[in-house]
């Protein structure tokens, strides 16, 4: 066993370490030069991965990204100014003005990439084409559309019959994008053991969700992206690889090759993710993208 390294009093870029913050040696109490105590594991000090409590990161972060984007136009969306509010990571929002006269507030990154283009008035304005548009006779997948049933909660219900005789509902929308492709009879089932996507690394809520592009993913946020980029033609690599950081191992969710990017898609924080997601972040170009960015995917 190797001899204790006591580190108080070493300093690690902007962190003066205080004292051991457990019983093990492995957990150090840090003061940062900012004025904020942090605990940080040995190896990560050591390791050159903790600099500071975060705060060097935000400092590169917003002279690498706040460009002024007052007076721009992105779709229907002019930005008017730069909002007070930021969001997780310290990222910067703009708060814009829509054609049709309504005010919201924006994310830099998803005006600059095209993921936000309305206040969603424009998917309102598809959405009414869509549902009155006649499906009868239509066949999507091993659906055959009989006739429209009803509208519920502004959702035209379409009554189909299945290729295995089953009368069933469906709306227009998810008939149009495949959400809905027969009565249930032809569910996803997944390759076992070693073939499955995914093995060795289950979902914590323990279910799985199931994207356009037909393969599984770990929670309805993720779907709900990746949907997105597959309408819109935009290949993605789901879970591309593992990045080994010594202590601990790091997978972004999704890798896009065309925009050069990784993507970090959360609906909310395990006590270690944030580590391991700034780690990878010092390295690598990485957006992320919170639960309530994703719900705006459906509004372009």
């Amino acid at each position: 066993m190797s001899a204790f390294k006591d580190l108080t009093g070493q300093r690690f870029g902007r962190l003066l370490v205080v004292q051991r913050a457990s019983s093990t040696k492995s957990k150090w109490k840090c003061r940062c030069d900012c004025g904020n105590i942090v605990v940080v594991g040995r190896g990560n000090l050591k390791g050159g991965r903790a600099r500071s409590c975060g705060c060097l990161r935000r400092e590169i972060t917003t002279k690498r990204v706040r460009k002024d984007l007052t007076g721009r136009r992105f779709g229907r969306l002019t930005v008017m100014t730069l909002s007070d509010v930021r969001g997780a990571m310290n990222q910067l929002r703009w708060c814009c003005l829509c054609d049709c006269g309504k005010s919201v507030v924006v994310y830099g990154s998803a005006l600059r990439r095209g993921l936000t283009k309305s206040c969603g008035c424009y998917a309102r304005e598809t959405k009414t084409t869509r549902c009155l548009k006649d499906l009868t006779g239509q066949r999507f997948e091993k659906l055959t559309v009989l006739r429209r049933a009803s509208t519920i909660k502004g959702n035209t219900m379409w009554e189909c019959r299945c290729d295995c005789g089953k009368i069933t509902l469906a709306g227009a929308a998810n008939l149009s994008t495949g959400h809905t492709a027969s009565c249930g009879c032809g569910e996803v089932r997944f390759p076992s053991g070693k073939n499955h996507p995914n093995y060795g690394k289950p979902p914590a809520h323990g279910k799985w969700c199931v994207t356009l592009k037909g393969h599984p993913v770990r929670s309805k946020y993720e779907q709900m992206f990746c949907d997105w980029l597959f309408i819109h033609n935009i290949d993605y690599e789901y879970e591309p690889e593992a990045f080994d950081f010594g202590t601990f191992t790091y997978t972004p969710d999704l890798f896009i090759p065309s925009w050069g990017v990784y993507v970090e898609i959360k609906g909310w924080w395990r006590d270690d993710a944030l580590t391991k997601f700034e780690a990878f972040s010092k390295e690598h170009d990485i957006v992320l993208l919170e639960k309530s960015e994703i719900k705006s995917f459906a509004t372009c």
